[in-house]
């Protein structure tokens, strides 16, 4: 099983398929409110990895790369 995520603090979205298969399911969840509370974020997303892959056994995760704009703040990131 692939599990495939689009991060966000606010709200990431995931969808779980098979290789050359159709998308099984799919969703999101909110992480944290803010990035001064990301160590929760941290701690749901590891929950959540944990939670699905024992109910998928999965063999992949697939995640966006954080593109940073010139007007990012390193220490946002």
């Amino acid at each position: 099983m692939i599990l495939t995520l689009d991060q966000s603090l606010s709200n990431t979205g995931w969808a779980l398929g098979s290789p050359g298969g159709e998308v099984l399911t799919a969703g999101s969840f909110p992480l944290c409110e803010g990035i001064k509370q990301r160590g929760q974020g941290f701690r749901v997303l590891f929950q959540f990895l944990d939670r699905m892959h024992k109910e998928h056994a999965l063999t992949e995760i697939v995640h966006e790369q954080v593109v940073q704009k010139r007007t990012d703040k390193r220490e946002k990131l």
